[in-house]
This record gives structure tokens, C-alpha cells and sequence, in this order.
């Protein structure tokens, strides 16, 4: 007598469906489990790390991104934030609190500011040179350089 749905004497899957689902799973999760030692640089690999993961020592900002921030007179980086702004800015805060910008060899000072018409009276002019996370990235990265 044969179950409905097949037999398991003839070795046809009674679902080919989820049986498919469950080897396409298997897959993904051994290449999932490989692809960080595949696709990270030796320096994600260092042995030396941060208590984030992050390697160290901390990459340097090349001297023509500096050179470029001096000439602008953006020198040291003027870091505008909100501190009662908790969700935006508490990258901002990291980036304070741990240095990271300094520890890459950019000098920066952050100023609060509690109010969005204080942020565009000091960013129009200049007096500050970032208030997003973008502009930081352009700038240590050296495609400020080349961008603007």
C-alpha cells in the first residue's frame, strides 16, 4: 500500500520542494560561514583589534587630505552636534568620546550645539565643517580632495 504523498521504499522525496529548500539552505550557510575569511583584507584579520573589532593601529589620513583641510583653514575639523539629538548623534558622540578621529590624525573639535538655527549660523559661514557623517567620511578618506 502507498502513502498518498509517495513512497520512501522508491526514493522519490515526498516534498522535492522543502527538499530543495533545505539543501539550498545548507548551502547558503556554508558559504555564509566561509565568505568572512574570503572576503575580509588581512588587516580585518589583525591580531591586534579593538574591543568594536576594529584592527589597530588605526589607518592614518594621508597629508594631502590634511593639506587639503589646512588650506581650506578647516584646521583643526570643527564637529558640530547636538547632544539632546540621541539617535542622530551618537556616532558623533563615539567619534568624541573615543577619539577616533584624533587616533587617525585628524585634530577636531566638537561643538554643541542645541539648536538647528545655531547649527546654520555657524555652517553656512564655514565656522564648522560637518554636521553629517558623510562629510567626515569625504575627509579622512581623501575624497574630499577630489570632490569638492
Amino acid at each position: 500500500m502507498d502513502k498518498p504523498n509517495g513512497n520512501r521504499d522508491s526514493g522519490k522525496p515526498r516534498n522535492p520542494a522543502r527538499r530543495r529548500f533545505v539543501e539550498r539552505g545548507i548551502a547558503i550557510a556554508g558559504a555564509a560561514g566561509l565568505a568572512p575569511d574570503l572576503l575580509l583584507s588581512r588587516e580585518a584579520h589583525a591580531a591586534d583589534a579593538s574591543p568594536w573589532g576594529w584592527p589597530l593601529p588605526y589607518k592614518q589620513v594621508s597629508e594631502k587630505s590634511v593639506a587639503w583641510l589646512k588650506s581650506k583653514g578647516w584646521w583643526p575639523l570643527q564637529v558640530g552636534w547636538n547632544p539632546l539629538w540621541s539617535d542622530g548623534n551618537v556616532v558623533l558622540f563615539a567619534m568624541q568620546h573615543y577619539k577616533l578621529l584624533q587616533q587617525r590624525g585628524v585634530e577636531a573639535a566638537y561643538t554643541p550645539l542645541l539648536a538647528a538655527s545655531n547649527f546654520n549660523e555657524v555652517y553656512a559661514p564655514a565656522r564648522i565643517q560637518g554636521k553629517h557623517l558623510d562629510v567626515f567620511n569625504q575627509a579622512i578618506s581623501g575624497r574630499a580632495c577630489e570632490t569638492l
